[in-house]
């Protein structure tokens, strides 16, 4: 970007709601209030948040948009949260979401997500046109999410309906929106580095190189950075409880005794408890898959019988 230029940052926060990110929250801190205040500030973007530099002049906008499970059908796929330019209003309705969605899910439909960030984008122009702002804009996306994405297209965006999370991705890329995902896992997780990749097919921001003090969570990022200061997090005496995976299932490892003890236990209690419902979920799946399969042989028996009856039918009108 131009220096000469007032630039302005446009930032779409995109978090899933299933209870199982619960273990994201040590990640807040850790990583993304510093990459978002980072990006704000090499972007001399006034955020709020205890930034006092005289070059600061350009003006943010930052929403949060929650992403619910799939198996609710009483709230709608997709929250979204009041526009705000100070960080740590954002970062106070980060901390105020309830995760308690989706126990059991084995997908999100992350596509929605995607589609109602690229609407708060448009909305953010529109925003900017009524106020003829011509400073130069810096878009960034940051998904924060755990469970596994589907890749089935959207259908609750009037705007993006039909197109499929890579097929979001690209259109992010193509409108200078760089995006960054962060998953708090160590396994494998293809579908979120091949949505990385996609992005980076049309976005031109090359990604970011990640620091080693967050080894035990996914962090894919471009367009943000995450500071080296900040990179490495220290964990007090009493050790707080570190998610790990263990044979694709969440356990926690702590020591029960000292201070926060029980808020340990209460975490471990309800990570345990969407085990055991993604667990119950996957039975309920297969049992409907064999029902499906005993449905499908079904019919085709019926179909055999209906075509032998009819070649009956011919054969004798034939003798006649």
């Amino acid at each position: 970007m131009d220096s000469s230029r007032t630039k302005s940052c446009d930032v779409v926060l995109v978090v899933e709601r299933s209870a199982v990110m619960r273990a994201a929250k040590p990640l807040y801190e850790q990583c993304i209030r510093p990459v978002l205040e980072n990006f704000l500030e090499r972007n001399a973007c006034r955020h709020g948040s205890g930034n006092t530099e005289s070059g600061a002049k350009g003006q943010a906008r930052m929403i949060l948009v929650c992403l619910n499970g799939l198996n609710l059908c009483v709230l709608p796929t997709v929250e979204i949260r009041d526009t705000t330019n100070n960080l740590d209003t954002l970062m106070a309705y980060l901390e105020d979401v309830p995760f308690n969605s989706g126990g059991g899910v084995r997908e999100i439909a992350l596509a929605e997500g995607l589609a109602a960030a690229l609407e708060c984008f448009a909305e953010f122009n529109k925003e900017r046109e009524r106020m003829r702002d011509s400073s130069e804009v810096a878009r960034a996306c940051l998904v924060v999410s755990y469970t596994v994405p589907s890749m089935e297209a959207a259908q609750e965006s009037a705007d993006y309906m039909g197109l499929t999370p890579i097929g979001l991705m690209h259109v992010m890329g193509r409108r200078g929106v760089s995006a960054s995902f962060v998953s708090p896992t160590r396994r494998p997780h293809p579908q979120l580095q091949t949505l990385f990749d996609a992005n980076g097919e049309t976005c031109r921001t090359p990604p970011e190189l990640i620091s080693s003090g967050v080894e035990r969570n996914l962090i894919l990022l471009r367009g943000l950075k995450l500071p080296a200061t900040k990179a490495t997090p220290t964990l007090p005496n009493e050790s707080l409880p570190i998610a790990m995976e263990v044979d694709s299932d969440i356990q926690i490892i702590d020591n029960t005794s000292g201070p926060g003890s029980a808020e340990k236990q209460q975490i471990q209690e309800q990570l345990m408890l969407a085990q055991q419902q993604q667990q119950l979920q996957q039975q309920q799946l297969q049992q409907k898959q064999l029902q499906q399969q005993q449905l499908h042989q079904k019919q085709q028996l019926q179909q055999l019988e209906q075509a032998k009856r009819q070649a009956l039918q011919q054969q004798q009108q034939q003798q006649q």
